[in-house]
């Protein structure tokens, strides 16, 4: 089995199963959960395919690359943040 990361397309596609789990979850919620979570799972592809541009990381200037990471490290902790709060209410 191979495991990865889902595309923008396919992440929104599972709502209906995220529904079906969590049926106490009001509409509104779901909605604010889905948009925050693409908007932040967009931003650590943007930045891990600028990173990943090895002329992009050779040609600016280190303060540049060095933001960029620091960047993505924020939004892999809102991330897990948003990971967190929905597990965390999902127990209660």
């Amino acid at each position: 089995m191979q495991i990865r990361k889902l595309e923008r397309d396919e992440h929104i596609q599972t709502r209906p199963i995220y529904e079906t789990i969590f049926p106490s979850d009001s509409k509104s919620f779901v909605d604010y959960y889905y948009a925050e979570k693409t908007k932040v799972l967009a931003e650590i592809d943007r930045i891990e395919k600028k990173l990943s541009n090895q002329q992009f990381v050779d040609k600016a200037p280190e303060k540049v690359v060095a933001a960029e990471r620091e960047k993505l490290k924020g939004y892999q902790a809102t991330l897990a943040g948003i990971e967190d709060s929905i597990r965390s209410l999902s127990k209660k």
